[in-house]
């Protein structure tokens, strides 16, 4: 029993020197844990203030990142926006400045058209007028010498004559060429004198102012009846006071002299008609004044001082007539002569010139459009200036985004860049406490 005892004692103290030692032994692997624990946190600690200051570092160089890509972006987006009122006002100013350009061109070369236009119709109306006074000219120096040959075959004085012939038309009842050429018939027939003559006018004058419409058939009435009188016959004459005088002297006639005018001689007639207008018609004697106030007069009275100043001028242009004339002359005669020598040649010189004339012809109108294409194309080439400098304008703004887009990128790619750099770095000093702490956790448990 005292020997059971004993070994109870023996095993119990044994017992109690392995529970002792299990406790010293787990007493001292907790100090250690404790020790691992205060070691890995200081680890952590001095990791975790390196990774906030990695991380300040990024996000200050994030924020430094930021604050440059935003002032660059704003900057890029004011030099855009300069460049573009830039480009906006070089557009404008070229626009307007091809645009008055080609306005002065345009004004210039229609104000040349116009004045080039002016001056061939101020020419062309002049040598209208030229050839207006000429022909007028002619004719009432031809009419005057006609009457002067008509006074001086019967011994009277042509100046005489002619005063008389603008003084009747001066009254406004006739034209001067139809007071001259009336003059002219009447001295013809040898009846008058040219105050007769004069006389004879007016009452035949008397009687077409009562019969005659207007004015211009009164002027045809006495030129044609001064013509039958000359010519013995009214003949296809319509006229309605020419007939009528002609009938009732013709039916006078007849009753006292038993014949007819056309029988009579040019005298005679005369002197018939006359008498018939101093007699029968005397009732009206006088009225050709109502017609000298009228408006018609008045006209008939400007074209007879029209008439006048044209044969003025022509009278005036007359040497330099004669000179063009002899000029003309002399250089179709050469023409002639020269037409004459060159014989089957001549032709031929024809056909080229009129091929040359088309040949310039033709180029001129290929230049004329070569030029209208040339300005079509100028005016393509501004317009697309214009677009282009608004392209150029969208490139550089594109680009300018592409630009901020790249800072942007960079500056993630850094971020990425520390975050890489430091994790692994954090991870591999904390891996050796993390496998203490595992190890420990593996370890059996204790066995009391």
């Amino acid at each position: 029993m005292a020997r059971g005892s004993k070994a109870n004692i023996i095993i119990s103290a044994r017992r109690d020197s392995s529970t002792s030692k299990v406790f010293k032994d787990t007493q001292n692997d907790l100090e250690r844990i404790g020790r691992l624990a205060g070691s890995l946190a200081n680890r952590m600690k001095s990791s975790m203030a390196k990774s906030g200051n990695a991380i300040s570092k990024t996000s200050n160089i994030a924020k430094k990142s930021s604050s440059v890509i935003s002032s660059s972006m704003t900057k890029s987006s004011k030099h855009a926006k300069d460049f573009g009122k830039t480009s906006e006002r070089m557009a404008t100013t070229f626009e307007k400045g091809s645009k008055k350009i080609g306005f002065n061109v345009t004004f210039i070369a229609w104000h040349l058209r116009f004045l080039g236009q002016q001056m061939t119709r101020v020419s062309q109306q002049f040598q209208r007028a030229v050839m207006d006074w000429i022909v007028v000219g002619a004719e009432l120096q031809e009419r005057f010498v006609g009457l002067s040959a008509s006074a001086a075959l019967y011994g009277l004085d042509a100046i005489e004559a002619r005063e008389a012939a603008e003084d009747l038309a001066r009254k406004g009842l006739v034209p001067l060429t139809t007071a001259m050429s009336a003059y002219n018939n009447i001295l013809l027939t040898g009846a008058f004198t040219t105050k007769q003559a004069t006389t004879f006018f007016e009452r035949y004058l008397d009687v077409a102012s009562i019969i005659a419409g207007t004015q211009d058939e009164m002027a045809k009435s006495l030129e044609f009846f001064t013509e039958s009188l000359l010519r013995g016959t009214m003949v296809l004459g319509t006229d309605v006071t020419a007939r009528a005088i002609w009938n009732v002297t013709n039916q006078r006639v007849n009753a006292e002299l038993g014949t007819q005018l056309t029988k009579l001689s040019a005298l005679q007639r005369t002197q018939q008609v006359a008498k018939t207008l101093m007699e029968d018609f005397s009732a009206v004697a006088g009225v050709h004044a109502v017609r000298m106030s009228l408006i018609g007069a008045s006209l008939t009275r400007v074209d007879t001082a029209s008439q006048e100043l044209k044969t003025s001028l022509a009278i005036g242009l007359w040497p330099a007539i004669t000179l063009v004339s002899d000029t003309l002359i002399d250089f179709l005669n050469g023409l002639r002569d020269i037409v004459k020598f060159l014989g089957p040649v001549f032709p031929a010189i024809i056909l080229v010139n009129v091929g040359l004339i088309t040949l310039i012809g033709t180029m001129f109108v290929i230049i004329g459009v070569s030029l209208s294409w040339a300005k079509v194309i100028q005016f393509t080439t501004a317009s697309l200036t214009v677009q282009q400098l608004a392209m150029l304008n969208t490139i550089r703004t594109a680009g300018v985004l592409s630009k901020s887009v790249l800072v942007l990128r960079l500056a993630f790619q850094g971020l990425i860049f520390v975050l890489r750099r430091f994790l692994p770095f954090l991870i591999l000093q904390a891996e050796p406490q993390i496998v203490l702490l595992q190890d420990h956790r593996q370890r059996p448990a204790l066995q009391v």
